[in-house]
């Protein structure tokens, strides 16, 4: 569950990095699942809503219990302290989509 988690909760940063041409000239959605793929281009340009999950409006714990819910067919908490709570601690060099400790999801 922490290793998805930390890649959608990294999109809520409103950190800036710096990102190499290449890596601004590729697909974002390239390298991931086909289900993946699908449920996020479902909920492309939702806007942001403090506490929301629906099309009205989403926030980013809520789209993470989306894509879980929907994709991975899991449940997880709702808000982000206790899905930050919830996740066992992964290196960054270990991170892999849909991947947890001891196999898949």
């Amino acid at each position: 569950m922490g290793i998805f988690l930390v890649l959608l909760l990294s999109a809520c940063n409103s950190t800036r990095k710096n990102i190499s041409k290449e890596q601004t000239n590729s697909n974002p959605l390239e390298n991931i699942s086909k289900g993946l793929k699908n449920e996020i281009s479902i909920w492309m340009n939702v806007p942001y809503k403090l506490g929301g999950n629906t099309k009205e409006g989403i926030d980013c714990s809520g789209f993470v219990y989306m894509i879980y819910n929907r994709v991975y067919e899991k449940k997880v908490p709702r808000t982000s302290i206790k899905l930050f709570d919830a996740c066992k601690k992964i290196p960054t060099h270990k991170l892999q989509e849909g991947f947890v400790s001891g196999g898949r999801l």
